[in-house]
C-alpha cells in the first residue's frame, strides 16, 4: 500500500502532511527523493549547507517522532566520478547528512550502467547498528531492480 506525496517540495508542508497521514494510516516507512530538492525555510544569509543541514535534522526528528524509517536520496559531489569509489565526504553540501543518518549506503556503478545493466557496488559507509561492508549487485535496468550477485546469507556478517 504505497502513497505518493508530490504536491509540494516545501519541507514544513511535507512534515505536516506526513504527521497527519501517520495518524490516519499505519506508515511502515517514508522515502524522500531527494534531499537537495527540498525547500527549507532558513534565516537570511544562511548558506546552502545550513539549509541542507536543517532539512537533514528535520527528517531525523520526524523519523524519531513517527517511529518509522526514512530513506533519503542525496546527491554526491561531482568530483566523486574522477576519484573513483565514493566516501561519506562526498555527500553533497553538508556533513550533517553523515551526522544525522543511522545508515548511509553509497551506490557506485562499476560497469555498463549506460546500457541499463551493469555491476554496481552498494557501499555501506555508515551503519550505527552494524558493520561496514560492500555488497556487489547487478542492476536490472528495465525493472530498476538490483539483484544480489551472491546469496544474501553471505552478507549476514555486516548486518549484525
Amino acid at each position: 500500500n504505497v502513497h505518493y506525496l508530490d504536491s509540494t517540495s516545501n519541507l514544513g508542508a511535507i512534515v505536516a502532511l506526513l504527521k497527519v497521514t501517520a495518524r490516519r494510516k499505519n506508515l511502515c516507512g517514508i522515502a524522500v527523493d531527494y534531499l537537495q530538492l527540498l525547500e527549507v525555510a532558513v534565516s537570511r544569509g544562511d548558506t546552502r549547507e545550513r539549509e541542507i543541514a536543517k532539512a537533514s535534522r528535520s527528517l531525523k526528528r520526524l523519523a524519531l517522532d513517527l517511529q518509522v524509517p526514512i530513506i533519503v536520496g542525496s546527491q554526491l559531489n561531482r568530483d566523486t566520478e574522477k576519484r573513483g569509489q565514493p566516501t561519506l565526504a562526498d555527500l553533497r553540501e553538508s556533513g550533517s547528512i553523515e551526522q544525522d543518518a543511522d545508515v548511509v549506503i553509497l551506490i557506485h556503478p562499476s560497469k555498463n550502467l549506460d546500457e541499463g545493466e551493469g555491476e554496481t557496488k552498494l557501499i555501506v559507509a555508515k551503519n550505527r547498528g552494524g558493520r561496514l561492508s560492500t555488497v556487489d549487485v547487478q542492476l536490472d535496468g528495465p525493472r530498476y531492480h538490483f539483484k544480489a550477485k551472491a546469496k544474501f546469507e553471505e552478507y549476514d556478517a555486516w548486518r549484525n
